[in-house]
């Protein structure tokens, strides 16, 4: 969570516009559909969380834990999908955009995610 909303929640909407930019100047093709799902599964994702951000459960309690695994998937989403919209991003209007997160960094954030998850599943 910290790691997304300090390095992607600041630029997760310009990315995605950015994206999206990218796929209307690219030709048809098949594979486009696929992207815009992603990019529209990711800006579904981060609204979720913008809301949790917004509304933060009381720390240490069972509210805060349900919220916890709640995001998770949202996160698992972010990390496991940003460099597509990153990769677009680079694309749009000839911008350099830097991946929001690195390949390692995305390891680090699903691995921790899955982590979580089977935790909180067990409680």
């Amino acid at each position: 969570m910290e790691a997304y909303t300090t390095y992607l929640a600041p630029h997760a909407d310009a990315l995605l516009d950015a994206a999206r930019r990218a796929l209307d100047e690219l030709p048809p093709a098949r594979h486009l559909a696929g992207w815009r799902n992603v990019l529209d599964g990711l800006a579904t994702s981060a609204t979720e969380i913008r809301r949790s951000l917004d509304r933060p459960a009381a720390l240490g309690s069972a509210a805060e834990r349900a919220q916890h695994s709640a995001l998770w998937p949202h996160l698992t989403a972010w990390a496991d999908h940003s460099f597509i919209a990153s990769n677009l991003a680079d694309q749009s209007d000839g911008q350099h955009h830097k991946a929001p997160l690195t390949d390692e960094e995305q390891r680090t954030l699903t691995e921790r995610a899955q982590a979580a998850q089977r935790r909180a599943g067990a409680d």
